[in-house]
């Protein structure tokens, strides 16, 4: 891969790589992550760039992609392109006459993270853990109609429930889960006293769409999942804009939702 990516830049891929000068800018750091400045005060987005004899990916907000392919690319956690990054089989649970059920729980962790699908920006990794977050996250799994997993028109949550059902699927801290069920415990007092009720709701008039764009497997038991989530306005009957999520996920037959535990999700949205 090496060769092919030194000849590339004479050929199909200097479309999308840009050398960098003899005199180079300087890298960033700020609260959203690593950029490249350059001399000019302009900064590389959308492109690859050879820094210091290494090739890294700025993503369309201009900050360096880490962890995660870039088409058929990988880039490790310090953004640099790891040469001849090995795919893996795809589990059964992300084999395409699974991608339906994978587009719902896609689409109910993102909904929980961004607080219905309104935030412009998602992000979650277990250091990170949001009480709150992960409390909407866990009702539009349990409310999602493409999981079945209502008797009915509520579903009964008790410890162990969350555990399985948001435990199991996302990977959380220590403890968090049953953090999880005390906070929604505390203001939903449906229920018992050892669970609460979830009952569901609807979008209103904005509701998403989603597809999965690729998984991609990343080598020891770990995947990356593309996701595009398109924001429809029911009233003006259009698409109002969309999430690119990207999600990496390990293997975990336990999981109920595509075998699979979501381990990191990154995301912005842009309007139409």
């Amino acid at each position: 891969m090496r060769k092919f990516l030194a000849g590339a830049i004479a050929g199909a891929l200097t479309v999308l790589m840009v050398s960098s000068p003899v005199f180079a800018g300087q890298w960033k750091l700020d609260n959203a992550g690593w950029w490249y400045q350059e001399d000019n005060g302009s900064y590389p987005a959308s492109a690859w760039k050879e820094i210091d004899g290494a090739w890294y990916y700025f993503l369309d907000n201009g900050y360096m992609a880490a962890d995660r392919y870039i088409g058929e690319y990988y880039v490790g956690k310090d953004g640099a392109w790891v040469q001849g990054a090995a795919a893996e089989a795809i589990p059964a649970g992300l084999e395409e006459k699974e991608r339906r059920n994978l587009e719902f729980f896609v689409e109910a962790i993102v909904a929980g993270l961004s607080g219905e699908c309104t935030s412009p920006k998602v992000s979650y990794t277990p250091a990170a853990a949001d009480t709150e977050q992960m409390s909407s996250v866990l009702y539009f799994l349990a409310v999602n109609p493409g999981w079945n997993l209502m008797e009915g028109e509520q579903k009964v949550f008790t410890k162990k429930d969350v555990a399985q059902y948001l435990g199991e699927s996302i990977d959380l801290p220590a403890g968090k889960a049953e953090e999880i069920f005390n906070y929604r415990k505390a203001w939903d007092t449906s229920g018992s006293d050892a669970a609460f009720v979830i009952s569901p709701g609807d979008w209103g008039e904005w509701y998403p769409v989603t597809n999965v764009t690729g998984v991609i497997g990343l080598g020891d038991g770990k995947y990356q999942i593309n996701a595009k989530i398109v924001m429809m306005d029911g009233a003006e009957n259009k698409e109002a804009g969309a999430f690119d999520i990207v999600m990496t996920a390990r293997a975990n037959s336990a999981s109920h939702f595509g075998g699979i535990t979501v381990e990191s999700v990154s995301g912005t949205y842009r309007s139409y």
